[in-house]
């Protein structure tokens, strides 16, 4: 290979074969890299439309660098990381992004800017998986990057959390100001579009393999469970944004803004999430909340007691099982109730009768499973996302969730918002 140094203003020159002066402007304020020659490709990115950003050269491992340093977690173009992405196989195998990508993920969460650098690095791989899906599914070496930070970080999934990361008054400001600033329809339709994503991938027989706990079905469980650990972490989400606000309107205002999105989804028959939204609006640490509660208007707190009938238990869930049953596929339902009754077959009536199997007892369990496949049809009719600023800023929402998963924490901040009497 040839070692020949590429500079920034080699890279320009070679582009047109010119020296123009109008990049000079640009050229003087980005570092440059002694690197290896590489193909053009991953050396040179170029300038498209008004989001403009000048070449960028270095090592594969300095252009990381580089490009994490200057990343913003509320910068919807992207436009220099998705050309990263896109073109990193060129110069660089996924063996050696993963681990140059544990290299800049600190160990620790010591102090705020190495809280920050995760949160960029798990930013970058949000939009990874969401760019190559599947692809990364089958890689070995993606396999054992995803499993680091696991207890604190999901990476594997099409958003990230960050648990328990302390945020400055004026940072939890911005949050609340910005997702009340966004539309409740489009919000709803974010979290319709991504659930349906995963619901969509998962097979008939994960369910089985999940009840019956095969030690040879591991690997077809992967969809199922991060569909159910969405479910609990949207639950949280809510929970942890609510108890995070510390201004009692703009608190009035979140709880409204929920209940709307709550309403949004169940009609977009994404019961999944209308599920969850509820359940974290009804935990005790946010329900406590009477004098929140109090302010807010009685159409919302109407709507808010018709959306809570579908998570009512009584009579095995009627209310839920009524009005899912009405909706037309696609759909997405409670997927943890599900499981709940193929649990209930399968541990209620035994599998072998005098040494015979108890087909009975199979056909149950199929026909329950089969639901999968009646919510999965029609897929055509599924809501497609347009794309819209406030689409943009309810994807970087929801991709990037804040959460305090510590029921201990939580509770301390409900009751530093509103003291026991």
């Amino acid at each position: 290979m040839d070692l020949r140094t590429v500079t920034l203003v080699e890279a320009e020159e070679d582009e047109d074969g010119s020296d123009d002066d109008e990049d000079d402007c640009c050229s003087s304020s980005v570092p440059t890299f002694n690197v290896p020659y590489l193909p053009r490709l991953c050396l040179t990115f170029l300038c498209v439309c008004l989001f403009r950003y000048v070449v960028v050269s270095g090592t594969p491992l300095k252009i990381l660098e580089h490009l994490l340093s200057d990343l913003r977690l509320d910068d919807q173009r992207g436009l220099l990381l998705d050309d990263f992405l896109l073109t990193y196989l060129v110069f660089m195998t996924t063996n050696d992004l993963c681990q140059a990508l544990l290299g800049q993920y600190p160990l620790h969460t010591d102090g705020k800017e190495a809280l920050y650098r995760k949160r960029k690095v798990l930013h970058l791989v949000a939009h990874w998986t969401r760019l190559y899906k599947d692809f990364l599914r089958e890689d070995e070496h993606i396999k054992a990057f995803m499993k680091v930070g696991g207890d604190t970080h999901r990476f594997g999934n099409q958003f990230v959390r960050v648990i328990a990361a302390p945020l400055t008054d004026s940072e939890l400001s911005r949050r609340t100001v910005r997702l009340l600033g966004i539309n409740t329809w489009d919000m709803a339709a974010v979290l319709t579009q991504l659930d349906w994503n995963l619901f969509n991938s998962i097979h008939e027989q994960e369910l089985v393999y999940s009840t019956m706990s095969c030690s040879t079905g591991g690997s077809h469980r992967e969809g199922l469970s991060v569909l159910l650990q969405r479910c609990n972490e949207v639950q949280q989400w809510v929970m942890s944004e609510v108890l995070m606000c510390v201004s009692l309107n703009k608190r009035v205002q979140l709880l409204k803004k929920f209940i709307k999105i709550a309403a949004h989804c169940k009609a977009q028959r994404n019961l999944n999430s209308a599920f969850a939204i509820i359940m974290g609006l009804n935990t005790a640490a946010v329900s406590r909340l009477n004098i929140t509660w109090e302010k807010v208007p009685g159409k919302f707190k109407k709507i808010f007691s018709e959306l809570e009938l579908i998570t009512d238990p009584s009579l095995n869930h009627k209310a839920y099982r009524d009005a899912f049953k009405k909706m037309k596929p696609p759909k997405i339902p409670f997927m943890p109730l599900l499981l709940k009754d193929i649990t209930f077959i399968h541990e209620g009536n035994k599998t072998f009768q005098d040494n015979l199997v108890n087909f009975q007892k199979l056909h149950m369990i199929a026909d329950t499973v089969r639901l999968i496949r009646h919510c999965q049809s029609d897929q055509l009719g599924m809501l497609s996302l347009s794309v819209s600023l406030s689409v943009c800023q309810c994807l970087a929402s929801v991709h990037y969730l804040h959460i305090i998963d510590n029921q201990q924490t939580l509770f301390q901040l409900s009751h530093k918002l509103e003291p026991r009497a």
